[in-house]
């Protein structure tokens, strides 16, 4: 495991991340190494966010994405075990008005890497809050053409492409997503959501796009090659309080697919 600071790049002997220099909140490689059933090339594009909020009866609008934010490395620390890469995040709400910081620690292990995060409500957002929706997907690349998407409610592959076929666009986006993956010959990427106490009625539906015409900004290659994800919901209901998620991204090796659900096991130890 090593951790290149100045390229602010982690490379495992499965995977390899490297982060955007213009949006250093996000992610813009992914590349599966070849001795783990990869091809050694990147497959993704860069990692999106996007907040979309009305306030006092929708008299006041937010939309914020990556070019609001600013991340910032306050700290790492990288062995031949993991790497933990500490940030402290800020996004701008209007103006030269910023949120208050917003620390996050990553951690990277051998074929995963993964976040737990808190957040602190002070009171119930519905008081000020009018609706509340929260967009987090990773947008693969041209390189990724010909994997196939899987989850928990996408049974029979959707192929990656660029091309928005009737079967993609039929495919249901409202039931509560626990896995996802994309899977070929480039290699495995699959992401897991853990919710903590008080999440459960937080919508967690399915975000799925795949249109090369479509442009999407900010972007590293025009178009949209197979952009998954969520779409989080039902955020203004909640009540005031501390609450917790968990993020992971896996790498499994020489994967096969059923594998994502032979994995609980690795999975339950990289909980603990």
């Amino acid at each position: 495991m090593t951790y290149n600071a100045a390229q602010d790049y982690i490379d495992t002997p499965v995977y390899a991340v490297g982060h955007s220099k213009i949006f250093p909140i996000a992610h813009n490689k992914n590349i599966i190494k070849k001795g783990a059933g990869g091809e050694g090339i990147d497959v993704i594009d860069i990692f999106k966010q996007r907040v979309l909020a009305t306030a006092f009866f929708g008299t006041l609008k937010f939309d914020k994405q990556a070019k609001d934010w600013t991340s910032e490395i306050s700290a790492y620390k990288d062995g031949p075990v993991r790497v933990i890469r500490k940030n402290e995040n800020h996004l701008f709400l209007a103006m030269n008005i910023k949120s208050p910081s917003l620390y996050t620690h990553t951690f990277y292990l051998r074929d995963v890497f993964w976040f737990p995060a808190e957040v602190n409500v002070p009171f119930r957002l519905s008081t000020v809050i009018t609706s509340l929706q929260i967009f987090a997907a990773t947008e693969f690349c041209r390189n990724s053409v010909g994997m196939e998407f899987f989850s928990n409610s996408v049974g029979q592959g959707l192929l990656i492409d660029g091309i928005l076929s009737p079967q993609e666009a039929a495919v249901r986006q409202d039931v509560n997503q626990e896995w996802q993956l994309v899977t070929g010959a480039q290699g495995t990427w699959m992401n897991r959501i853990v919710i903590g106490p008080g999440l459960e009625k937080v919508r967690r539906s399915l975000f799925y796009m795949d249109n090369a015409e479509h442009m999407d900004p900010p972007e590293e290659e025009p178009g949209i090659i197979g952009k998954v994800g969520l779409a989080l919901g039902n955020l203004e209901n909640l009540k005031g309080g501390s609450y917790t998620f968990r993020s992971y991204i896996h790498f499994p090796e020489h994967f096969q697919r059923g594998g994502e659900r032979g994995s609980s096991i690795c999975w339950i130890i990289h909980c603990r």
